[in-house]
């Protein structure tokens, strides 16, 4: 009987580890010389959808920002296409909504001045959207967890009930 306890758990726990997505709340990059660092965060989710808008913010470690010198381009790795967006400037941080056209790597190139200028390069990938693929569906791991650990208590459920059949049998009142 502890050995089945035993097994389900690892089983359990097993499902879990490989069905798991990992999840990025911000991307940390660093400048072309690694000497001021920044934090990207793009929603929705850090994980853009082709077709559909998304909000670029950047939060760079440095002094205030000179917005007449600082830049936001971005290439789509595929057809080389750029495309210099539109930006806002708040101190240190930076705010751009863009919408990707369709799916594929895009470079992410900031050029940022204050006292200096900082190049921050970022490749985003984008894999839901425009085109469709079957990353568009979303995924419940914790639904699909619990879903085979019920099926998996289930089963050895039905083991013990079946090993046992004579003795319920006995204790039966049908």
């Amino acid at each position: 009987m502890s050995k089945m306890i035993l097994i389900s758990l690892l089983l359990f726990v097993g499902l879990s580890t490989v069905l798991s997505k990992p999840v990025f709340a911000h991307v940390l990059i660093s400048d072309d010389t690694k000497t001021v660092g920044a934090v990207l965060h793009v929603v929705p989710d850090d994980d853009p959808i082709a077709g559909q808008q998304a909000n670029l913010y950047f939060d760079i470690q440095t002094k205030k920002l000179n917005e007449k010198n600082t830049k936001l381009t971005i290439t789509n790795l595929t057809t080389d296409e750029k495309a210099v967006i539109p930006i806002q400037v708040d101190n240190s941080s930076v705010n751009a909504n863009y919408i990707f056209p369709v799916q594929g790597t895009y470079q992410l190139t900031l050029m940022a001045s204050s006292d200096k200028v900082y190049t921050f390069n970022y490749s985003q990938r984008i894999s839901r959207g425009a085109t469709g693929s079957a990353l568009d569906r979303p995924t419940y791991p914790l639904a699909t967890i619990a879903l085979i650990f019920s099926a998996t208590l289930l089963l050895f459920l039905l083991i013990i009930m079946f090993n046992h059949r004579k003795e319920i049998n006995t204790h039966s009142s049908f």
